[in-house]
């Protein structure tokens, strides 16, 4: 046997598009001899003509009904340039499948029409290009074609006189559909924004009950958000920071019985009860400046099944957002390998969504004990030990100012502290009462 032959019969791997499949198709076209097979209920635009514009007499086959025309899913104009450009055209009753078949080298199954909108819609499709699979969907298809009708120019002119009246009737339903589906997805979007926000009220009574429940400092400070300014050169450069009332530092303060000194300008764990918002604040005697939303811990690695993670985490606008805190878990080299969507407050961690990323290319047994360890009590204390210990930067001035954290300059703030893994962690409320 020739090589040639030892190849035609060789099964290849199948193609599988995730997208458009026509640029595929097209190239199929120039290959095939005449006669390829092709089957989609809808035809229109540029992209049947320029599929098959370097086909050899294809034979096409379509719904070839009013409906199809009349709502715009098919377009007769389509039609006559096909078969002005020598393809055959048939109505096949009842079609829905979409293939190309080439029996001697190519077929692809899928739900891609020969369409605009199927290039640019949620298409899958999957090709195979030897000569026993497109062999064997050809011969599948056969027993369909007996039931097929050649389209004439005769029935495309009677066609076009149809195509008019019921063209205007699908255009009045079409907008009446459309009104509907709009005022339908406006509800709908009301009561998952009112689910939302009856969700967003729960966590936040259960954040400040569990913080009540918390060893808590003696002292409340109020403090306000204020804005100085100091001349560079010829400009004025202003700053927002959070001021203590007079008398008072934010370093000190009372828990249980005995004085607690936060250490000068390190960074402490900051949670607002009024929205659930974190961050990590550079802490003055008289002032709180700069607010980081993100840290990470690099150093700090844990071992799981054999292999070492280190975490960092970002804080969340919960007014945006389902969670207030993103967690990322990163390999011993750097790259991220899941990002954890939760709901943090001091003592409890409450795991929502894990998305994956394409850097995890472990085993299925690996990434399901790690999937373990992130839902475990273990993950949980590590998250509190390693948010709550308060650290620095490298870049110290690293942060955004207080307004973008708190509130806009003369916001209040009600500050207390709270113990935490044995750490103070600081405790913001703007309300009113």
């Amino acid at each position: 046997m020739s090589a040639k032959g030892k190849q035609s019969n060789q099964l290849h791997a199948p193609e599988i598009f995730a997208k458009s499949i026509a640029g595929r198709w097209r190239s199929a076209a120039l290959r095939a001899a005449p006669g390829m097979i092709v089957l989609s209920p809808y035809l229109t635009s540029k992209t049947a003509e320029s599929v098959l514009a370097a086909g050899k007499e294809c034979e096409v086959h379509t719904l070839f009904e009013v409906d199809q025309f009349a709502s715009g899913a098919s377009s007769i104009k389509t039609l006559k340039r096909l078969a002005e450009k020598g393809h055959k055209l048939f109505h096949l009753p009842d079609l829905h499948a979409k293939a190309f078949v080439d029996p001697a080298s190519f077929a692809s199954i899928g739900s891609q029409n020969l369409t605009n909108a199927g290039t640019k819609r949620k298409e899958l499709s999957v090709a195979f290009s030897d000569s026993v699979l497109p062999r064997h969907v050809w011969d599948l298809i056969q027993p369909w074609l007996r039931d097929r009708v050649l389209i004439s120019p005769e029935m495309i002119a009677e066609m076009e006189v149809s195509i008019g009246p019921a063209a205007k009737a699908f255009k009045v339903a079409k907008a009446a559909a459309q009104k509907a589906q709009k005022e339908y997805e406006l509800r709908v979007k009301g009561h998952l924004a009112e689910g939302r926000k009856k969700e967003r009220q729960l966590k936040l009574r259960s954040l400040r009950s569990a913080l009540a429940e918390k060893v808590k400092s003696k002292e409340t400070i109020l403090a306000t958000v204020k804005e100085r300014g100091r001349r560079d050169g010829p400009d004025m450069v202003y700053t927002r920071t959070l001021k203590p009332e007079r008398g008072r530092r934010f370093t000190d303060w009372t828990i249980d019985g005995e004085v607690t000194k936060l250490i000068w300008l390190r960074r402490y764990l900051c949670v607002m009860e009024d929205d659930g918002r974190i961050g990590w604040a550079r802490v003055a005697d008289h002032r709180i400046t700069l607010i980081n939303t993100d840290m990470r811990s690099p150093n700090d690695q844990i071992a799981v099944d054999g292999e070492k993670y280190s975490l960092g985490f970002e804080g969340v606008p919960p007014d945006e957002n389902d969670s207030n805190l993103l967690i990322r878990l990163y390999t011993d080299d750097g790259l991220i390998v899941c990002t954890i969507d939760a709901w943090f407050h001091p003592g409890s961690l409450t795991i929502q969504d894990t998305t994956w990323t394409r850097n995890f290319s472990a085993s299925a047994d690996h990434k399901a004990k790690v999937q373990e360890w992130i839902h475990s009590d273990r993950f949980g204390r590590k998250v509190m030990q390693l948010m709550t210990e308060p650290f620095s930067y490298e870049r110290s001035l690293s942060g955004e100012q207080a307004d973008r954290f708190f509130g806009p300059v003369g916001t209040k703030v009600k500050l207390r502290v709270v113990a935490e893994h044995g750490w103070p962690v600081l405790v913001g409320n703007r309300s009113e009462d």
